[in-house]
Formats: structure tokens, C-alpha cells, sequence
């Protein structure tokens, strides 16, 4: 309601006749007119109220304030545009437009370096898994563990730069300063005085344009920083030294191998001309003309070798008591020899007819063999369980 209408309401209409105006001064100078002019004016109060003189939107750093506690600290706002659209009486729905930038660089999480995952592509295993051990293995060659200390160092360092690289991973998402623009929107209510805000959201994500570097761990790596770049050349000379060390230890265990080869043929040839020299002893042992005296137990003996060929294969000899020589018995057999054992006693003879009086003993008529073997001094064995023990008189 405006100040014309209410005068029009009073008859207070405005002329430009001069008896009118005499009459409305007139009337204003009445002993009622100071009751009418209150009255005026507590109307002119209502119409400036009911004509619009309360809050007409919501101010628009109210809006921009709640947006902007939904932006991470490491953001800042640039710039905005705010639209409200009436959503009732007192009610307005606000949309903003904010252009806002991070003061630092941003970062998500990522997959290792490229060129660390290309160096790290080699694999090794621990020494006992390696081809050189299972040569020496297989060779029964023991390897002093010297021989891997450089190429196991070698691993250990390897392993750690591995797990290194197998950690997390960062790379950059966002620059620091660059300007990004997003959306979002609050509903405001006049209420007791005061605009209350509410529902305020923003329409992004903003989480997903990255994260400040001290959000990770210290020793995170950065795809593409100097740090990736020195920890695939590190991985690489690595690889290259294990590779050496590799070949060293590889070459290391064929010497050894080698070595053993050579011992072991020599061993051998020691053994196999051992063999034949025992196997000459024992032929010259039986030799035809050879005699023996000594023990069979308690009681003296002597032994003579009446045949024999070269082979051995053909023994006879004549066992007899030196101090009686006409009593005596003839035994035949031959050398079985058996090479590299030295238990078994290779002259074997069996008795033939006893010679003279039967006086027991070796002389008496048993089938019991004779066995005999060559020492330094002459010949030892045993016949039934007594030793024989001869040396050489002829």
C-alpha cells in the first residue's frame, strides 16, 4: 500500500484547486488532525512492510562459505558465480559456479615405474636352486661357501631393491595452480531473522583430482621422478653384477668338478695298479719252488709250492712238519682273486691224501680248505680255526 493511496484513502486527493486546498488545511488544523496524522503514520509503517522491505534472497557469501568448507584444505577458491530460483515463500534454492585451484601438486595412487618393472623382469633364485650347485651336487663336490659370498650379497641386495620396487606406487594427477571449475548447489530458508543454509553439496568428486604428497608415506615412489629413474638403473647394474657373480661361481664349481675328475681317475688308476701288483704278489707267492716255515696254531709247519702257472689258476703244494719232514699232505687249488677286497684270503687250497703216519691235525683225512694270503715276510691264514703264520725260507 503506497503513501498516494492512502491519502486517497483519507480524501486526501491532491488538486489543483485552490478552495480545495484551503478546505484540506483546514481540516489537517482541526483539534482531531493530530489523531489522524498517528494514524497516517502507523499505516505508512504497514505498507513499507507489506510492500517488500524484508530480505528479498539469501546473500551470496552465506552460499559461497558453505561451499567452500566442502573443499579440501589444500584447495583455494578463485572465483564464483551464485543463481538462486525462488522455492516457496522465504525459500530459495542456490546453484554456484566455483573456480577453484590447488596450492600444490596432487597425486593418486599408480602402478610401479615402467622402466623399473622392465629392469626388475629378471628372476633369481637362491644358490641351492642355481644350475651350478646341482653340477656340484650331482658331481659330489663339496664348494667352499666363499665361493658364493659376492654372488649371495649380490641377492640380498637384488631382493631389497625388488621389494623396494614392489611397494606402492604414486604418480601425478594435478598441478599446482591449475584452475578447475565445479558445481554444486544449497537450499536457504528465512527463519526467526535469519537465513539458514542447508544441504549444501558439491556435484564432483573432488577427491579423484589427486592427493598432496605428504599424504603418503615418506618413502613412497613417484612414477617418472628421478628417484624411479635411479632405482631402475640400480636394479639394472644390479642384475648385470648378479649375472657375473653367476657366471664366477659357475665357473668356480667346474673347476672344482674338474679337479674331482682328475682325482678321481687318478684314484682309480692308483687303485687299478694296486690291484695288479697285488694280484703279482700273490702269482710270485705261489710260485713254484716257494717254501714256507712257520706256526699252524701251536705246532710248526712248512709249506712248498710243487706247481703253479702264470694265471694262478693251478696251485699244488706240500704242507709238511719241519721237524718231521716225512710226514706231510698235498693240497691243490688256485688263486681266486677278487679286486679291492682284502678280506677275503685269495690262495685257497683243499687237502688230498695225507703222506705218512695220520698224526691229526692238518695231516688228518678232512676236507677242509686251506686259506692263504701274502705279507711283507711270507704267507698268513688259517685251517679250520687255527692261524697260519709262514715266512719265507726259499
Amino acid at each position: 500500500m503506497s503513501a498516494i493511496f492512502l491519502w486517497q484513502v483519507f480524501g486526501f486527493r491532491r488538486t489543483t484547486n485552490t478552495g480545495r486546498n484551503d478546505r484540506l488545511e483546514a481540516r489537517l488544523r482541526s483539534p482531531g488532525s493530530r489523531n489522524s496524522w498517528a494514524f497516517v503514520g502507523m499505516l505508512v509503517i504497514l505498507s513499507l512492510a507489506a510492500s517488500g522491505c524484508g530480505p528479498n534472497r539469501p546473500p551470496k557469501n552465506e552460499i559461497v562459505s558453505a561451499m567452500a568448507e566442502l573443499l579440501p584444505a589444500h584447495f583455494k577458491l578463485l572465483d564464483t558465480e551464485v543463481d538462486f530460483t525462488a522455492a516457496g515463500e522465504n525459500n530459495w534454492l542456490a546453484k554456484a559456479k566455483l573456480q577453484i585451484a590447488p596450492k600444490e601438486d596432487l597425486f593418486i595412487t599408480a602402478s610401479p615405474d615402467p622402466k623399473v618393472v622392465a629392469a626388475a623382469e629378471k628372476k633369481y633364485t637362491e644358490p641351492a636352486e642355481i644350475a651350478a650347485t646341482r653340477t656340484a651336487a650331482q658331481a659330489r663336490v663339496l664348494v667352499p661357501a666363499e665361493l658364493y659370498n659376492q654372488y649371495n650379497a649380490l641377492l640380498l641386495q637384488w631382493n631389497r631393491l625388488i621389494r623396494r620396487a614392489s611397494g606402492d606406487w604414486i604418480k601425478p594427477a594435478t598441478k599446482a595452480g591449475n584452475v578447475l571449475t565445479v558445481y554444486g548447489s544449497s537450499s536457504a530458508s528465512y527463519e526467526f531473522k535469519a537465513w539458514k543454509i542447508s544441504n549444501t553439496r558439491l556435484e564432483q568428486h573432488i577427491e579423484t583430482t589427486g592427493t598432496p604428497r605428504s599424504a603418503f608415506g615418506a618413502d613412497i615412489l613417484v612414477v617418472g621422478s628421478p628417484q624411479a629413474a635411479a632405482l631402475a638403473d640400480e636394479i639394472s647394474q644390479t642384475s648385470a653384477a648378479l649375472d657375473a657373480a653367476l657366471v664366477e661361481v659357475t665357473a668356480g664349481v667346474d673347476r672344482l668338478v674338474e679337479a674331482k675328475r682328475r682325482d678321481d681317475a687318478d684314484v682309480l688308476r692308483a687303485k687299478e695298479q694296486a690291484e695288479r701288483d697285488r694280484h703279482k704278489t700273490v702269482i710270485a707267492a705261489v710260485a713254484k719252488g716257494r717254501r714256507y716255515e712257520g706256526t699252524l696254531g701251536n705246532h710248526p709247519i712248512g709249506l712248498e709250492f710243487i706247481e703253479s702257472n702264470e694265471a694262478g689258476t693251478i696251485v699244488r703244494a706240500r704242507i709238511y712238519n719241519p721237524q718231521a719232514p716225512k710226514l706231510s699232505r698235498l693240497f691243490s687249488g688256485g688263486v681266486i682273486f677278487k679286486p679291492y677286497d682284502l678280506k677275503t684270503l685269495p690262495i685257497q687250497l683243499s687237502p688230498g691224501d695225507p703222506v705218512g703216519n695220520d698224526t691229526g691235525g692238518v695231516y688228518v683225512n678232512t676236507s677242509d680248505k686251506l686259506f692263504l694270503t701274502p705279507t711283507a715276510n711270507g704267507l698268513r691264514g688259517n685251517f679250520q680255526s687255527a692261524e697260519i703264520d709262514v715266512a719265507k725260507v726259499q
